[in-house]
């Protein structure tokens, strides 16, 4: 059997028919290169994730389970098993494109300086939240006006395997899928080298959000923010919180939203994110730094 260059870790936690959508269209993709294999972290689950997992005929699929310990952690058990040289990371809610290895591992071969590269990210179905979520970048890389990659969101990036073990893979001790993903980013372009970000290698993600899981997520975000300033001085929660609440920042925001929606939805997204700007400020300033795992 060829040994896999590419070790692609999925972490999952009861979305037994999510991962079910995820391992068929993974199916599909990892025909077109056999030195692949899927790693897929059970991270506790007490629905049928189990009997999805012992289904499926997913060539070059192994899963593993632990006791519940949060997304970081599951990726970490991922990594320590990858036999790949590259690890490339996506979630148990999104569908990668059929071409999605290949586009991503392609960068990497061709610009060896680059620690990790991040594919796009879109979303699976339409809706009023659904298109709000791909406006804010929920689960989307974040790139400065320079072209600078700040970080890569996990639901689609791929890292150089060594450059994730000279950093010592995720912190552990985020314990939501909120922050770890920056953090790991940001270690990594200290040490490993820059990352990019490319238009192909695309995966489609289930925002499935409704105002009460989206105003968790906000939420969870301005505890991981208070956790990131910990660490990286220049991600400051004084400084994100001033950001986040500017008048440029809620322009911005509003012309973007306008790019993609009518005047009506527009101004009501505006509205939208000062309630999840209150959430997410909420978060940073009562939120549980090292609150329990999911």
């Amino acid at each position: 059997m060829t040994s896999p260059r590419v070790s692609i870790v999925v972490p999952t936690y009861n979305r037994a028919e999510s991962l079910r959508r995820l391992l068929d269209a993974l199916d599909q993709t990892v025909r077109q290169d056999e030195a692949v294999e899927v790693l897929v972290i059970d991270d506790g689950s007490t629905d049928g994730t189990r009997d999805v997992l012992e289904a499926s005929t997913l060539n070059g699929l192994v899963f593993r389970r632990q006791s519940n310990a949060g997304a970081a952690a599951a990726r970490n058990y991922g990594i320590r098993i990858a036999r790949g040289e590259y690890v490339l990371f996506t979630d148990d809610d999104c569908v990668p494109s059929q071409t999605w290895i290949v586009d991503m591992v392609t960068k990497l071969d061709e610009e060896p300086v680059l620690a990790g590269v991040g594919g796009a990210i879109e979303p699976l179905h339409r809706g009023y939240l659904a298109d709000f979520a791909q406006a804010e970048r929920l689960a989307d890389h974040s790139v400065d006006a320079d072209g600078t990659v700040q970080y890569l969101a996990t639901a689609n990036a791929v890292f150089r395997r060594d450059a994730l073990l000279r950093v010592g893979g995720f912190d552990e001790d985020f314990p939501h899928a909120a922050g770890e993903d920056v953090d790991l980013s940001v270690r990594i372009r200290q040490v490993a080298g820059p990352l990019a970000v490319i238009v192909a290698g695309s995966v489609m993600h289930d925002h499935r959000h409704g105002i009460r899981s989206m105003t968790r997520t906000y939420w969870q975000h301005g505890e991981a923010r208070r956790r990131l300033a910990r660490r990286h001085p220049q991600l400051s929660v004084s400084l994100g919180a001033q950001r986040a609440v500017s008048l440029h920042q809620l322009t911005a925001r509003y012309d973007r939203y306008r790019s993609r929606a009518s005047l009506p939805r527009a101004i009501s997204y505006v509205a939208l994110r000062a309630a999840m700007l209150a959430a997410f400020l909420g978060g940073m300033a009562f939120g549980r730094v090292w609150a329990s795992p999911q």
